[in-house]
C-alpha cells in the first residue's frame, strides 16, 4: 500500500496522500521530478517496495534502479496539497476490474485482420470488459453496405458520418469481433470486445504514436477521453455513484 485517503477529510478522484513508510516521486521521461499538478510516473522507494524478481536481476534492475525506486508504471500528479491522483497507466496493460490483466497488442492485430478494420485500438482500464476505437476501412464497409442496401439509406452510404452511423455498420463490425476474436482463435472470454465506437483516423498521430510505431496509449487515452468515457457510460455511472454517496449520507 502506497497511499490512503483521510476518512475525515477525502478528497475525491485522489487516492490520499503516501503514507509514512514510503516515498514517492513522479518523474517526467527523463526522470526529473515534475511540479505538483504535472503528470508523470510515480516512483515508490520504502519498505513496502519488494527486494526484486527471485533470480531474475535484468528483470528487478528494470522495476527496481540501484536507489530503490520502484517503477510502478502508473501515470500520476500530485496535488499541491500533497494527494496522489492516478491517471492511467505508462505500460500498454489493461487491468480490468475483475483483476483480470489483458495485453492489447494481439486482440488488435487479429481485429486488423477483418476487411473493414483499418485498426483498432483496445482499451478498457478498470473497467467490466473490453472496448475499441476502431479506425474503420471506409470504402470496404461502404460496398458491404451496396451490396446489403436497404431502401431509403442509398443517400446516406456516400456521405462517412451517416455511413458509420448506420446500424448495418455496426453490425458488421461486431458480427467482426464475434468472428475474430473467439476460444477457437486462442482468445479468453475476458479478451472479448463488447463495445466501440468509430474514430475516422488519429487525430494527433505525431504525439500518440511513437518513434518505433507504437500507440502511446496513455495519450491516446487523455485524446479520446470523450469518446471512451461515452463508450463505458462513465459520467452516467459517475453520476449514479455521487448520488448513492450523498443519500448514504443522509
Amino acid at each position: 500500500m502506497v497511499a490512503l485517503r483521510d476518512i475525515n477529510n477525502p478528497m475525491m478522484e485522489t487516492i490520499g496522500r503516501p503514507l509514512g513508510y514510503c516515498q514517492v516521486k513522479i518523474v517526467d521521461d527523463e526522470g526529473k521530478i515534475v511540479e505538483p499538478g504535472t503528470k508523470g510516473v510515480l516512483l515508490v522507494k520504502g519498505d513496502n517496495v519488494m527486494k526484486g524478481y527471485y533470480k531474475q536481476p535484468e528483470l528487478t534492475a528494470q522495476a527496481v534502479d540501484k536507489d530503490g525506486w520502484f517503477n510502478t508504471g502508473d501515470i500520476a500528479m500530485q496535488t499541491y496539497t500533497g494527494e496522489l491522483v492516478i491517471k492511467g497507466r505508462k505500460k500498454d496493460t489493461i487491468v480490468l476490474k475483475s483483476g483480470e490483466n489483458v495485453e492489447p497488442f494481439p486482440i488488435e492485430a487479429k481485429l486488423s485482420e477483418s476487411p473493414y478494420i483499418s485498426q483498432a485500438i483496445v482499451v478498457g482500464q478498470d473497467e467490466n470488459s473490453l472496448g475499441a476505437l476502431i479506425i474503420p476501412d471506409i470504402e470496404a464497409i461502404r460496398q458491404a453496405a451496396k451490396e446489403n442496401e436497404r431502401n431509403g439509406e442509398n443517400r446516406q452510404l456516400e456521405n462517412n458520418s451517416k455511413l458509420l452511423s448506420m446500424d448495418f455498420s455496426r453490425e458488421l463490425i461486431l458480427r467482426e469481433f464475434e468472428r475474430l476474436i473467439c476460444a477457437k482463435n486462442g482468445f479468453k472470454n475476458f479478451e472479448r470486445v463488447n463495445q466501440f465506437v468509430f474514430l475516422e483516423k488519429l487525430e494527433h498521430p505525431q504525439e500518440e504514436i511513437s518513434a518505433k510505431g507504437g500507440l502511446i496509449r496513455y495519450k491516446i487515452n487523455q485524446n479520446y477521453k470523450h469518446l471512451i468515457d461515452a463508450m463505458f457510460n462513465r459520467e452516467e455511472k459517475k453520476q449514479r455513484k455521487l448520488t448513492d454517496i450523498i443519500q448514504n449520507l443522509l
